[in-house]
């Protein structure tokens, strides 16, 4: 993530204000830390339990809160340099419009939005055609081989996932609300969030199988 921000001319230490839309145990913003204080860095989730950890944890120099699935955050208008979300919004269904409207909200104009998705991309690891030598780090981001085997029957007997690698939806969900499993056509994403970003990139297998979006906040 902080090659893909530099690159795109926004380094972390630049941001001020950065926030890690959830969160979970803070493993990703726990390598944030050294840039405290001179950048504030928030992490939220809904994972109440998570969240108190972290705090008595992580906190100081890191700052945590635990939010709702409503897409309501404390935070200014244009306030932060930097949201990112990894594998959220691959679980966000109905109201993922009302989530990107509220972080281009806290977001300032220039600000970065980074998250991931499973995608096409991601569909090639799914169906066994990735490099082998990447599936020990496919099976980690998922909780182990038998998660991810379990993972994989699961879509593939899905006709919403079957759709979705015809071309014939840019966007399914298998599952509904907190289970939920959310595929996008990355391309048509990134064209209907043109209304307030700009896209940065788009590079698959950045977290884990999943590919990372980096959005300007316009």
């Amino acid at each position: 993530m902080g090659e893909l921000l530099a690159a795109s001319g926004a380094p972390l230490e630049q941001a001020e204000r950065i926030l890690e839309l959830g969160c979970a145990g803070g493993r990703l913003t726990r390598w944030l830390a050294p840039l405290a204080p001179e950048v504030q860095v928030w992490g939220a989730d809904i994972w109440s339990t998570a969240i108190l950890w972290n705090q008595d944890h992580l906190s100081p120099p890191l700052n945590f809160f635990t939010n709702t699935m409503v897409p309501s955050l404390p935070f200014e208008d244009r306030s932060l340099g930097l949201v990112y979300a990894g594998s959220v919004f691959t679980h966000i269904d109905d109201l993922v419009e009302a989530w990107f409207l509220e972080l281009h909200r806290i977001l300032r104009p220039g600000g970065r939005l980074y998250f991931t998705v499973n995608d096409h991309h991601a569909e090639r690891a799914f169906d066994g055609d990735a490099d082998p030598a990447n599936y020990p780090r496919y099976h980690e981001r998922t909780g182990g081989k038998a998660n991810w085997d379990s993972f994989i029957a699961m879509i593939d007997a899905s006709p919403e996932y079957a759709r979705f690698k015809r071309g014939d939806a840019y966007m399914v969900t298998l599952g509904r609300s907190i289970r939920a499993n959310v595929m996008w056509d990355s391309d048509a994403l990134c064209k209907r969030l043109a209304w307030g970003f700009r896209p940065c990139s788009i590079t698959p297998e950045a977290y884990g199988h999943q590919t990372a979006i980096l959005l300007e906040r316009i």
